[in-house]
């Protein structure tokens, strides 16, 4: 193991460092939480704004339920403060684990973790810029004759929350994959070999966490696609023939 004096610390301390690291969290998370909350309603604004401007003339978003506009504003400024706080939270969690690990593993993690913030942050972009401004020009564009279309704001919400997570975690796939061949668990044969199946099971995965409509069920496929194939690039040119890279002693 790491020659760092916190190797040596008994089962108390490390559970006491966790417990102070848990508490700073929850405190930098309160805090922006109470500043996000002044201010909620121009975040909710600004996340409604693909949903405001395809809706057509003289057409608002509504609150059907008795404290939806106080909830929305809470839930508003706390996914913001924890969204926020993404890599603050990693910073923490790797303060803790990092020095339980060899020097080799260091060095293997501490990129793994920046390339899934950068994924997880270009999910969501994408959800923001373009999966959610389509589906809600789909949905304005197919509204039946007679029909009023005033969706609701804890609804909206709800929908593109999902989304964003959904896409966050769903531009994970190429870390996931090189991670998994950067341990030896697969190699580039097993995974040219499971393509197959993998497209198959990406498919299902989109039509489950997206909503019912063929649109977004597209723009979460072929993404995750692409980055199947760019993930088998990359461990095609670190695994050489195939090889599972083997681990360090």
């Amino acid at each position: 193991m790491s020659s760092d004096p916190k190797d040596d610390l008994p089962l108390f301390d490390h559970l006491k460092e966790l417990r102070n690291r848990l508490l700073r969290i929850v405190v930098v998370v309160a805090v922006l939480f109470v500043l996000f909350f002044s201010v909620a309603d121009s975040l909710y604004t600004l996340l409604a704004q693909p949903l405001l401007s395809a809706l057509p003339d003289h057409t608002n978003l509504i609150a059907t339920g008795t404290l939806s506009p106080f909830m929305i504003q809470l839930k508003v400024a706390l996914y913001a403060a924890i969204l926020l706080l993404t890599p603050y939270i990693l910073f923490e969690v790797w303060g803790f684990v990092a020095p339980g690990l060899y020097k080799h593993e260091r060095t293997t993690v501490l990129p793994i973790m920046a390339s899934s913030l950068l994924c997880f942050a270009l999910g969501l972009l994408f959800c923001y810029f373009l999966v959610v401004p389509t589906l809600v020009k789909f949905m304005t564009m197919n509204i039946p004759e007679g029909v009023t279309y005033q969706p609701d704001v804890s609804d909206y919400l709800s929908t593109t929350m999902g989304l964003f997570l959904t896409f966050g975690f769903a531009f994970e796939l190429p870390v996931a994959v090189v991670l998994l061949a950067k341990v030896g668990l697969v190699s580039y044969q097993t995974l040219v070999a499971s393509r197959r199946y993998v497209v198959v099971g990406i498919f299902v995965i989109a039509a489950i966490t997206t909503p019912p409509d063929v649109v977004s069920q597209l723009m979460l496929a072929i993404p995750l696609l692409l980055f199947y194939e760019i993930a088998l690039l990359v461990v095609k040119l670190t695994q050489g023939k195939g090889q599972p890279i083997p681990s360090e002693n």
